[in-house]
């Protein structure tokens, strides 16, 4: 609920931010007030805003509004009572409330359990022989089960039903009625438990083919079958199905050739159920819904081995309770299912439209069933409850019944729902032309007549519900989503046209500045239509004027074609080296393109240069002349360019080259003498060179042997030093450069003394 309160309030910023309500587009106030948006209506004369707001300011119709609100009335008031057959336990018993579509309103009752309030308990026993002790069981327990639950409630009733399953092949083995049935009403419901007791034990075993059982058969026809079976109009109902194999459910009959599905009404007539062979199984889904028609509880008490089948089966059921026959005695399982039925109260909603209200308590014994709803005994427990309408219903009134789970009373509110402004008419009103009436501020024009003043009249094509004639052929849409259908014409929004306003004025292509159809033409229907005879194009942006592409007198330079005031160059020639042209074709000039120029001509020049005159890598658009020298032609000035080649590996000519930018050709010049002087120094020049490198490579040569031959001799005279210096040897000949000399007279002090 946080969550989506907070989504509806950014929703609701969004809109006012935006602009977005949803309640403008509604006509008339009927429509208007039954939105669940909660929209308001203007009913002023003459409006120039939307009548139908949910998002607008103070200024907006102050005086006119019709705003209606819910409002709610007690309509069946009785006090609590204990009254056996008359007992009230919720208070008050009815409300009226006249409610709004989106609007909430709150409610207030009281619940007080009565005294002593009666019980009906139906055992409904699987008569199969594997369930004769129990039945026999469950006999002899069954004046415990009574008095056990007379400590409990004063009024007990105890009734007596047995099933086995379809007497069809293959649910039984043999067709016979007395030994294979889905149910036998056997006792109705009584005080008397000898002869519940008695019946019980006297009742016939029966047999089926297969494991399931009937056991949903005879439940439908125990909750459906009230006269039959004897169900009080004030009691709590409990069904106890007693049985030890699982159960058939809807689908299961196609087995025996049954397809008709069970339609949730009583087919028991002297206590035989008599369509069991004509109609399926029931499913646990009708099963649970007739269980909460009647606030019936149901009590699947089984064996041990099977109870997670019918645990399933109960989370399926609601109100139901699965438990296990052999885990106690009857009357304790009973007593202990009873004490927690009664002790906890539980809401539940009956109505036809149930899905389109919102209702919701406090506290919540609906979903949660808290702590809150524990029933203490001769308490009065008081609740508020809220009901809204979420959407519009068929009807203008309905009711919602609050039952409180097990017992069969409950709080009706009979809803009339507010679809209808309560406005002051008109009749006959000039300002609807005398042709219908003026309610609520806007006309309620009479038949043959519609439009906001009645100024429409009605035809076979043309009528307020039928807007073919404002609908183009293969469309959906009225004046296709862009209009409003007026009389049989749709009146477009702005920046539409066409009739069926299935134009977008501005759907065509815009330029930089954003004008549509470059400012020179109009848009219809997606298309540019030119204004101008000098353009064209599907965004008129072609100038068709050749003005804008000629220079010097030439269009294009003569090199291409003007196109919208451009022009469109030829591409450039293969034997040009040079590669931009600017945006009137002239080619222009690149001292960085010689090189390359005199490598595109030079085979040309080359087959000229031989002497052959039948050359074909030469371009026809390339002008040769042939001279012996080019001294013959001057050509040492601009616009002529020299390029140089070999002719026979050592020799070298030359040829000159210019461009003709008028014609867009080129002229060349091949001289045919060789120049074989360069080529002469060049190989002196080489010569030379050589022999300075035989004489450094020589130097170097007889220094590396000298270096060679002085290090061999260091090296052998290291050698024979070393051999000498290895003995130690006296000189003879050596005197020393001292002399050493004794005084006799000397005596050392110490000897002396």
């Amino acid at each position: 609920m946080y969550f989506k309160a907070v989504g509806f309030l950014i929703w609701c910023c969004y809109s006012f931010t935006f602009g977005l309500d949803p309640c403008e587009n509604h006509k008339k106030c009927d429509q208007c007030i039954s939105d669940p948006n909660n929209c308001i209506w203007c009913a002023k004369d003459n409006i120039d805003d939307f009548r139908c707001k949910s998002i607008y300011e103070k200024s907006w119709c102050p005086n006119h509004r019709i705003n209606p609100t819910s409002s709610i009335n007690k309509t069946d008031d009785r006090s609590f009572s204990s009254d056996l057959g008359k007992s009230v336990q919720i208070k008050p018993q009815r409300y009226k409330i006249q409610l709004r579509i989106g609007q909430k309103i709150d409610f207030n009752f009281s619940y007080e359990a009565a005294k002593n309030y009666p019980v009906d308990i139906y055992f409904l026993v699987d008569a199969s022989l594997s369930m004769q002790d129990i039945r026999t069981w469950t006999a002899d327990q069954s004046e415990s089960i009574y008095f056990t639950l007379s400590n409990l409630t004063s009024n007990v009733f105890l009734g007596l039903g047995t099933f086995v399953d379809k007497n069809a092949i293959p649910f039984s083995s043999i067709i016979d009625s007395e030994r294979s049935y889905s149910f036998i009403h056997r006792l109705n419901l009584t005080e008397d438990f000898e002869t519940f007791k008695t019946i019980l034990k006297d009742a016939p075993a029966g047999q089926s083919f297969d494991e399931p059982e009937g056991g949903l058969d005879a439940l439908g026809q125990v909750m459906t079958c009230k006269e039959e079976i004897g169900w009080r109009e004030q009691s709590r109902k409990i069904i106890v199905l007693l049985t030890d194999g699982s159960y058939h459910a809807a689908g299961d009959g196609i087995q025996g050739g049954i397809t008709r599905p069970y339609d949730g009404k009583c087919y028991t007539r002297n206590g035989v159920y008599l369509n069991e062979i004509n109609m399926d199984y029931p499913s646990a889904g009708i099963i649970s819904k007739l269980a909460k028609d009647e606030q019936m509880i149901i009590v699947f008490a089984v064996k041990q081995g099977i109870q997670n089948v019918y645990k399933k089966l109960s989370n399926s059921v609601r109100d139901s309770w699965s438990t296990t026959y052999d885990s106690d005695d009857m009357a304790k399982i009973l007593k202990t299912i009873y004490e927690k039925i009664t002790q906890r109260i539980k809401f539940d909603i009956k109505s036809e439209y149930r899905k389109n209200i919102e209702v919701k308590f406090e506290p919540d014994c609906f979903v949660n069933t808290s702590d809150s709803c524990i029933v203490h005994k001769g308490q009065e427990m008081n609740f508020v409850g809220s009901i809204k309408l979420l959407c519009d219903v068929e009807k203008d009134n309905f009711l919602v019944d609050v039952m409180i789970g097990g017992i069969k009373e409950n709080l009706t509110l009979d809803i009339d729902v507010i679809k209808r402004c309560n406005c002051e008419t008109d009749i006959k009103s000039e300002e609807c032309n005398s042709f219908g009436n003026r309610r609520c501020g806007i006309c309620e024009c009479s038949p043959g007549r519609y439009g906001a003043k009645c100024e429409c009249t009605a035809t076979s094509r043309n009528t307020v519900n039928n807007t073919n004639s404002c609908t183009a052929p293969g469309d959906d849409k009225v004046c296709s989503g862009h209009g409003l259908c007026h009389c049989g014409s749709c009146n477009c929004n702005q920046r539409r046209n066409g009739r069926f306003c299935e134009c977008d004025q501005d759907s065509c292509p815009r330029d930089a500045s954003g004008a549509t159809c470059n400012g020179h033409g109009n848009c219809v229907c997606g298309v540019c239509t030119c204004t101008s005879a000098d353009w064209s194009g599907d965004a008129c942006d072609c100038y068709k004027p050749t003005t804008p592409c000629i220079v010097d007198g030439k269009l294009c330079n003569n090199r291409g074609k003007c196109n919208c005031g451009s022009c469109r160059c030829a591409p450039i020639a293969q034997w040009d080296a040079r590669y931009y042209q600017d945006k009137f074709c002239r080619v222009m000039h690149n001292p960085d393109c010689h090189s390359r120029q005199c490598e595109l001509l030079l085979s040309c020049a080359q087959c000229h240069h031989s002497g052959n005159g039948n050359c074909s890598q030469c371009h026809s658009d390339v002008d040769v002349n042939v001279t012996k020298t080019l001294s013959d032609v001057n050509v040492t000035v601009a616009p002529w360019n020299l390029c140089l080649f070999k002719t026979n590996g050592i020799c070298y000519s030359r040829f000159a080259y210019r461009y003709d930018d008028d014609n867009y050709s080129l002229q060349l010049v091949v001289q045919t003498d060789n120049d074989c002087a360069e080529s002469y120094y060049m190989f002196g020049g080489l010569f030379l060179l050589a022999l300075i490198l035989i004489g450094v490579a020589t130097l170097v040569a007889w220094k590396l042997v000298t270096d060679a031959r002085d290090r061999h001799e260091y090296e052998r005279f290291q050698k024979q030093r070393d051999e000498d210096m290895s003995e130690t040897r006296c000189n003879p000949g050596f005197k020393p450069s001292t002399m050493m000399f004794s005084n006799p007279a000397f005596r050392k002090r110490s000897v002396h003394n």
